[in-house]
């Protein structure tokens, strides 16, 4: 069975607990794309802390839904080209698949700004390819999923696309945009679809060469025989019963024709003798 796990407005992927249905907004990545932070910072990281990274080249992205309900976003000329960043966890996703931000990285993070001028993460950050906001990529494209697809068509759209669909399924995840129509309603398109790997692993049997009984029951296979003759155990410990019966009676027939052609061996000694004996 596949299961549709809809969020009308936004992405499912720092959610905490998801189930079977429809999951709406609020959830965390639906915020960032709509505004609820003081500045979707990106920038390349200059200097990096155990939980803090001080930015450069720093770009504000827009909201996906400036003036609405969540958006409190500051005006991008008010975001310094250059500020320190604290209150930061390992990366979300990771571009080069590293746990933490380093020197050189760009850094893609949702912040507000301090009373002291510093900002504070909101949430865990993201490492992204590079500055460029038409061609920027959150994850390569072997390792790419619903999620960092999500992420790359509302960066590369300037934040014009924020209403995503995710469809879990069994053989392949399916990320859809929607697009509204006329009427109102939402029109699902599909925008990135990956197919699931299904992996299975033959029996360690199948996989070795044949041993005898294999090949016994590949010879009646070939005969038309649906299933090897088997022999029960306890008809097989009959069968070396009867066996043993047999090889014991015939052991002793042979005892009883040895004795009889001894006894008659010598009961002719003996009447040899007495003939003998008469003739005196």
């Amino acid at each position: 069975m596949r299961k549709l796990w809809t969020a009308v407005a936004a992405a499912i992927f720092l959610t905490a607990a998801l189930g079977t249905g429809t999951a709406y907004a609020h959830d965390a990545e639906y915020g960032m794309w709509t505004g609820e932070q003081n500045g979707l910072l990106l920038g390349i990281v200059e200097e990096a802390g155990e939980d803090w990274v001080v930015l450069k080249e720093v770009k504000a992205l827009p909201s996906g839904d400036k003036g609405g309900v969540n958006d409190r976003q500051l005006p991008p000329e008010e975001v310094p080209e250059r500020l320190k960043v604290t209150d930061l966890r390992p990366y979300l996703i990771s571009y080069n698949k590293v746990e933490k931000p380093q020197a050189g990285q760009c850094l893609l993070v949702s912040a507000d700004l301090g009373k002291n001028g510093e900002w504070k993460a909101l949430w865990p950050p993201y490492e992204v390819s590079s500055l460029d906001t038409s061609t920027l990529e959150f994850q390569t494209d072997e390792d790419k999923n619903m999620y960092g697809a999500a992420w790359e068509r509302f960066v590369h759209s300037g934040g014009k696309d924020y209403r995503f669909a995710f469809e879990h399924g069994d053989l392949s995840d399916t990320l859809y945009l929607q697009v509204p129509r006329d009427d109102g309603t939402m029109e699902n398109q599909i925008i990135f679809q990956r197919e699931n790997k299904i992996e299975s692993q033959a029996p360690d049997s199948l996989e070795a060469a044949p041993d005898k009984e294999t090949a016994a029951v590949q010879e009646s296979a070939t005969a038309g025989q649906t299933e090897p003759e088997t022999t029960p155990a306890a008809q097989a410990a009959g069968a070396e019963t009867t066996q043993a019966e047999e090889t014991g009676t015939a052991s002793m027939g042979l005892e009883t024709v040895l004795i009889a052609i001894a006894a008659g061996f010598f009961g002719g000694m003996v009447i040899s003798r007495l003939r003998k004996n008469k003739k005196r």
